[in-house]
Formats: C-alpha cells, sequence, structure tokens
C-alpha cells in the first residue's frame, strides 16, 4: 500500500545550494516500510534518530516552506507521523514518528536533478519494548549523513558509491556518545604567541576561531567540543594535554598562527606528533611509572609489581598507544587540510611531523594547525576578519566531521 503526499510550496525560496521538496511517498511492505523524500536539486542534510517514541529526526538545509503536514497516518504501518517546522534560514525540521522500528537502511539516488533519499526501515516483530526502553534511556542515537556540506566539494561517482556502500546500513544501537573535541586556542595571558607588525596578537585569534569551532562542532548532534582555555589566561603546554585527558577528549586540536622570517611565507599548515618526540615521552613515562598503565594492571591483576613482565608489557602497550595516536592525528589532519585549502593557502600540502608538547598525549590523538602566517601581509590581513575566521573555523570543522562519519573514535 502506497501514501503519496504532494507538498505545495507556500512560496518559493531559492539559493546557490537550495534544494526543493517535491513529494513524500511511503510504500508499506511485509516486513519494512519506505520513506521517499524525493528533491529538486542535491540536499545538504543531517539527520538522527531519537527514542521513547522512536523517531527519525530530518534536517534539510535552506529548503521551502511546504503545505500539507503535519499527516496521521494508519496505525499498522511504522510510519505514524509527521511533523514539520521551519527553522532559521528556512532549515527544514522534519520528524517522522515511527513504532516498531528495528534497523534502518539508507540510500540517494537520482536522475538529473530529481534526488530520492531512501528510509528503508526494518519491521520489529519480537521487540521487547522494555528492553528496548532500558538500553536507550538517557542515550541519543545519532545518524548523520555525508551528504550534508559547508563548503563546496567535488566528490567522483567512484567515491560516492564507495562511501555508500560501506555505511548505508545502520542499526539504532551504532552510535552511543557524542564525540568529544578538546579545542586548544593556542598561547594566552603573558604568552601573546606570535606578533604581526600591526600589533595582531596570536593569541586573540585563536581564542577567536577557538570559540567559533565549538559552535559548529555543539550544532552538529555528533560533536560535543570543549575548550581547554575561555578566556585570555596562560596554560602551560603540559597542562594543556591533561586537561583534554580529564575531559575525556577523543580528539585534541590545536589552533596556532605561524610567523617567519622570511614575510614571503604564508598559508596554512598541520602537525602531528613526531617519532622523536613519541619515543622520548614513552622513555619519559616508563620511569615515571605511567598511572593509566599502572590502572590497567591493578586491574588485570596478573602483572607482579616490579616484574620485567610489567616492565616489558608497559613498554608494548605505550608504544602501541603512540602508534595509534600518531596514526588517527595524521588521518585527521590530512581530512582537515583537505576542507582548508577550500578557503586558504596551504603552506603544506600534507601533514608534518613535529615536536610540538601539546602533542604528547598517547591516549588522545592530537593534531596541531597553523591557520597562516601573521608575518606575511595577506595573510595578516585575512586573520584579522570575522568573515575569513569563521570560513577558517568551518573548514576546521568540516575535516573533523569528514573523518569521524567514517570512523569510530
Amino acid at each position: 500500500m502506497k501514501h503519496w503526499l504532494f507538498l505545495m510550496p507556500l512560496f518559493f525560496f531559492f539559493s546557490v545550494h537550495a534544494s526543493t521538496l517535491l513529494e513524500i511517498n511511503i510504500t508499506n511492505r511485509q516486513n519494512s516500510e519506505n520513506i521517499t523524500l524525493s528533491f529538486f536539486n542535491k540536499p545538504a542534510y543531517v539527520f538522527f534518530v531519537l527514542h521513547n517514541p522512536d523517531r527519525i529526526v530530518l534536517n534539510v538545509r535552506d529548503s521551502i516552506i511546504l503545505n500539507g503536514l503535519p499527516r496521521k497516518f494508519s496505525s499498522d504501518g511504522i510510519v505514524q507521523f509527521i511533523r514539520v517546522r521551519v527553522g532559521n534560514a528556512h532549515n527544514l525540521h522534519l520528524v517522522f514518528q515511527l513504532a516498531n522500528c528495528g534497523k534502518i537502511k539508507v540510500v540517494m539516488n537520482h536522475t538529473g536533478c530529481r534526488y530520492n533519499l531512501i528510509f528503508t526501515i526494518i519491521r520489529n516483530k519480537q521487540i521487547d519494548l522494555n528492553h528496548l526502553a532500558h538500553l536507550h534511556k538517557f542515550k541519543k542515537k545519532l545518524i548523520v549523513s555525508s551528504a550534508i556540506s559547508t563548503l563546496k566539494h567535488t566528490y567522483t561517482a567512484d567515491q560516492t558509491r564507495k562511501n555508500t556502500k560501506r555505511h548505508a546500513t545502520f542499526s539504532v544501537n551504532d552510535i552511543q556518545n557524542k564525540i568529544i573535541v578538546a579545542i586548544d586556542a593556542g598561547h594566552g595571558g603573558q604568552d601573546p604567541g606570535a606578533v604581526s607588525k600591526h600589533g595582531l596578537k596570536e593569541k586573540n585569534i585563536t581564542l577567536i576561531i577557538a570559540r567559533q569551532l565549538q559552535v559548529w562542532l555543539n550544532s552538529d548532534p555528533m560533536f560535543h567540543g570543549v575548550m581547554i582555555r575561555n578566556g585570555d589566561h596562560f596554560i602551560s603546554v603540559a597542562e594543556r594535554s591533561l586537561i583534554a585527558y580529564k575531559k575525556k577528549a577523543n580528539i585534541l586540536i590545536s589552533i596556532h598562527v605561524d610567523s617567519a622570517h622570511n614575510c614571503r611565507a604564508y598559508g596554512a599548515s598541520a602537525w602531528v606528533l613526531s617519532n622523536r618526540r613519541a619515543s622520548r615521552e614513552l622513555v619519559n613515562r616508563l620511569r615515571k611509572k605511567d598511572g593509566q598503565l599502572n590502572a590497567f594492571r591493578t586491574k588485570k591483576n596478573s602483572l607482579p609489581e616490579g616484574s620485567d613482565t610489567d616492565r616489558y608489557v608497559r613498554q608494548a602497550l605505550l608504544d602501541l598507544q603512540f602508534i595509534y595516536a600518531q596514526r588517527v592525528g595524521y588521518e585527521i589532519a590530512t581530512k582537515v587540510l583537505c576542507q582548508l585549502r577550500h578557503v586558504s593557502a596551504l603552506h603544506k600540502s600534507k601533514p608534518a611531523y613535529a615536536s610540538f608538547g601539546v602533542l604528547r598525549s598517547p591516549y588522545i590523538p592530537s593534531l596541531l594547525i597553523e591557520i597562516g602566517f601573521i608575518s606575511n601581509t595577506r595573510d595578516e590581513r585575512l586573520l584579522a576578519t570575522y568573515f575569513y575566521q569563521k570560513k577558517i573555523s568551518k573548514s576546521l570543522y568540516q575535516g573533523l566531521h569528514n573523518y569521524f562519519l567514517l570512523h569510530s573514535p
């Protein structure tokens, strides 16, 4: 049985990235139900799943105000009700209330300018509602679409098919907690960092961009951004990674502005932990008997204090932690640079390795971003403008989003 809902616009709003929702088609099958949303132009959207009651929340950027909703459906289907509201900047918010919901499959196809976003909801006849309520109490399950785009991107057809195949099917149990991003605004207090010839200070620029990045992250249900410093005060390098650890961060991103004697040097770059610094930190932590590995030994109750086994296992575990942190930091830095190149020239096209103290933690993958050269006249002029600062912060967010969309922390 099919339900066709044709939606008449009250008025039209078009932009370069606008997409128009043409119709919603709901098709019932024996063991599943399809929700097909047809758009004119490719939509930029994000969706997530909530529970008690089960519902899909879909936000579409730059879509038009619609008529014909809310709409209620027969009780024998999975889709029970559709609600709609229009947020700021004509962002469309659709809520599909569900019953008897199991797994959710999501695909998008298109013919010309007509794009079909299809949710297939698998019916779960043997679901234990009490057990489901217990599992999802106080937890918000997130499913974020790879179609969301805050900058212009070009994807090949092969890349799109590869991403769709890998992430087409989601279970309501897949994503449990938000990804915590520790945002480190470089320098601060009595340490101004680099200062331009016109008096522009690195510590002020990095704090502005860090705050903007936190806003971008907290507007995305996938993330929770926490600030290492949120004012003009000094924090030592060692304390910064410790604060990130105490805040249970999954990733640390440190924002800085570069400077050089050569005034012609310009552009952004990304840095991750070097092997030399990792080796030095490994030795230091082994000497100090790293607290995290001591906790591991105590819980396992299998590694005798002071034994050779204890020492070798601690060294092996720390070595693996550093290798993992380096690898993840490099991969995220690569994604960030791919976004920064849309708004800024790159001083280095690939992440580089450095011995910066803020990158020292083996437990939190870390990266340091130099967003430009304050010693360069053009970069200095751009870094002083709110519009450019906002574009930089959005690029940092989009790089993080693109990485964690494909990788669990």
